[in-house]
């Protein structure tokens, strides 16, 4: 597909001398919707005269055809159907910024061509996967997921009757290699963030319990047993997103909120026993925690029972600990890892293993 009818479509351009805009026109043999560069214009006044003309055009053929076959969306018109109708109200997680990028700055700009819903094959999917898998390093496999997502409920709601995924060409995720700790670099990351000591409770619920970053930041001083050393893991903070579409074709973020929800499933909800230490630092978290929200406004006291807590009375932001973990690699030449990459070296308490992991802390203690 010519590079400037995939930069430039819906656009009037200046291109060799002329102005030009791109058209959509209906070929009623295979039902597509095809894109074709009008050229040749003296000035841009008479380059948007023309293209208004061709845009009623066109109005008039799919509305046409679409009533000739009984079929009430084109693939992209369904797309985005779906994503704003069906997806979006139900859904509350970060994925959605995930889909409305892969539909709305990926398929509809890159996209070849577009096709009446009930006529999308295997072969039309593959083509237009071969389009627009090379725009990063994970188009492919994102592709891949919104299309059998939204297809599927194309099928359930009887607007294709073939199933065109079963052909379609499957991508897979690069998955990064895990990284896992030695013990010399769990002693020198337990002395560094002791130091750093902002997320130092985070670290060790990770390291030392499991949790997820959702959980542990979902945690309140409830959830903590000193009698029988446990800790309940019943919620957890994700961050949702309110997006807002406009014209079908670009979608943009108006807001986004920090939110308590159950675990991720019904075997995440569980009590697991913690070592001593991680108590010890429970209660100088909540001491510094505490006077935090007494210098702070009776407004500022919702998240006054939770643990992890920024410097404005809030739960910590998405990226803080992350961010403190990545300065703590790089200051004590560490392999770079994440929070969610501390969880791979879990051990139980109860094991020898985890008394030798402790053994820092201890001394720290």
């Amino acid at each position: 597909m010519e590079k400037s009818i995939i930069n430039n479509k819906g656009a009037v351009f200046y291109e060799n001398g002329t102005w030009n805009f791109i058209t959509k026109t209906v070929n009623r043999n295979n039902y597509t919707i095809e894109y074709e560069k009008k050229t040749g214009f003296s000035s841009v006044e008479k380059a948007k005269q023309a293209q208004e003309q061709e845009s009623k055009r066109y109005q008039d053929q799919i509305v046409r055809v679409k009533s000739l076959t009984n079929m009430r969306y084109t693939f992209f018109e369904y797309l985005d159907y779906w994503y704003q109708k069906i997806y979006l109200p139900n859904s509350d997680s970060q994925l959605k910024i995930v889909y409305s990028w892969t539909i709305y700055n990926i398929i509809f700009p890159m996209a070849p061509k577009d096709i009446l819903i009930g006529m999308v094959s295997s072969d039309y999917l593959n083509e237009l996967l071969n389009s627009c898998k090379d725009y990063c390093k994970s188009a492919g496999p994102i592709i891949n997921k919104v299309l059998n997502v939204s297809l599927k409920d194309a099928m359930d709601d009887g607007l294709i009757s073939n199933d065109p995924l079963k052909n379609m060409k499957k991508y897979y995720w690069d998955v990064p290699a895990m990284i896992v700790y030695s013990k010399e670099q769990i002693k020198i990351l337990l002395q560094a963030a002791y130091e750093y000591h902002s997320i130092y409770l985070e670290i060790l619920l990770a390291l030392f319990a499991g949790l997820r970053k959702g959980e542990i930041y979902g945690l309140k001083y409830s959830d903590f047993d000193p009698k029988t050393q446990t800790v309940k893991i019943e919620r957890q903070i994700t961050r949702d997103y309110e997006i807002t579409v406009k014209n079908h074709s670009t979608f943009k973020i108006i807001n986004s909120k920090q939110l308590v929800k159950p675990p991720k499933s019904l075997c995440s909800y569980r009590t697991l026993r913690i070592h001593n230490i991680i108590f010890h630092e429970l209660e100088i978290r909540k001491k510094e925690n505490m006077q935090l929200f007494e210098k702070l406004g009776k407004d500022e006291q919702e998240w006054k029972e939770y643990i992890c807590i920024g410097k404005k009375g809030h739960i910590k932001s998405d990226g803080t600990c992350n961010e403190g973990l990545k300065r703590i690699c790089e200051r004590n030449a560490l392999p770079r890892i994440s929070m969610h990459d501390l969880r791979h070296p879990y051990v139980k308490p109860t094991t020898k293993k985890y008394l030798f992991f402790l053994v820092p802390m201890i001394q720290l203690s």
